[in-house]
């Protein structure tokens, strides 16, 4: 958090973050503080440089009844989601300006530059 520059983004950041563990506590009947997380390994093997794992957060519990959920946030908004005993997951992406268009679809095939300039103007 500390390495965004402007104070909006920090508060956005730290209310999406801090969003989950609320909502958990809230759930499981105990202090947003108190709620135990976990990282799940993404792999059988342990990460080569720490030895722990890097995976997905979820709430701690007995293998296979672990309280997952996913947080995705995008400028303002933030979407959350919560699954029991599986794993969930979220996106949320903003959707670009009008002066990234010509930028993108400069990249594009030929067929599909032609097929996005004959779209009506947004």
């Amino acid at each position: 958090m500390a390495a965004l520059r402007r104070p909006a983004e920090r508060a956005l950041y730290a209310a999406a973050h801090t969003a989950p563990r609320r909502l958990l506590g809230g759930c499981l009947g105990m202090a947003a503080a108190q709620v135990p997380l976990t990282r799940l390994a993404c792999s059988a093997l342990p990460c080569p440089g720490c030895g722990g794992p890097h995976g997905r957060p979820a709430v701690a519990g007995p293998p296979g009844e672990e309280l997952h959920f996913s947080l995705s946030h995008s400028g303002g908004p933030a979407l959350l989601a919560f699954a029991a005993a599986r794993p969930v997951g979220v996106d949320i992406e903003r959707v670009p300006g009008g002066r990234d268009g010509p930028d993108a679809a400069a990249s594009l095939h030929t067929l599909e530059q032609a097929e996005l300039a004959a779209l009506p103007p947004v």
